[in-house]
């Protein structure tokens, strides 16, 4: 499949049969000190998808962008 998935706010999986980038994963947690969170479960496809990336593009710092898990 050539392609790509949403998941969250920022962050999109790039297909080329297979995950090849995923930008600003931010999966788990709450960011600044649980001000807020994902209103939905990330499915568990997708998950395997942004772990199993080739590539991650980071766009910047802030940690709902950044999931160090």
């Amino acid at each position: 499949m050539i392609g790509f998935e949403t998941t969250g706010n920022a962050t999109v999986t790039v297909f080329d049969n297979e995950p090849v980038l995923t930008t600003d994963p931010w999966v788990f947690g709450n960011p600044y000190f649980g001000s807020w969170g994902h209103k939905y479960k990330i499915p568990k496809e997708q998950l395997e998808n942004i772990q199993n990336s080739k590539y991650v593009f980071l766009s910047h710092g802030h940690p709902d962008h950044i999931d160090p898990e």
